[in-house]
């Protein structure tokens, strides 16, 4: 499994190294794209105040438990899905052995 991080938006740097769900970077600014990555490129190229350094750390944080949290659910939905189709195949097991039964 792949998890690529990207301080640019996936969709505007076209990283199709992961899966949608495997990408970590701030969401796509539907309003204003060109706006967003010249701001980033002026943020990676040009020094930075301190006040500028922590709002694009907090930025970033904000991106990451994002992942975190869309992850979260993502995998609860995957392992009840899991145990769903356990109990499924067990009660059709039990099925099976109540005809066999019957027979």
């Amino acid at each position: 499994r792949t998890v690529t991080i990207s301080v640019f938006p996936h969709d505007s740097v076209l990283m199709t190294a992961s899966s949608e769900h495997d990408r970590i970077s701030p969401l796509f600014d539907e309003e204003d794209p060109i706006g967003q990555v010249q701001e980033l490129l002026r943020c990676a190229t040009q020094p930075l105040t301190n006040k500028e350094v922590h709002e694009l750390y907090e930025k970033g944080l904000g991106d990451a438990e994002r992942w975190v949290v869309e992850e979260a659910k993502r995998t609860k939905l995957r392992d009840e899905l899991l145990r769903n189709e356990a109990r499924a195949a067990e009660w059709m097991s039990h099925d099976d052995d109540v005809d066999s039964d019957n027979k």
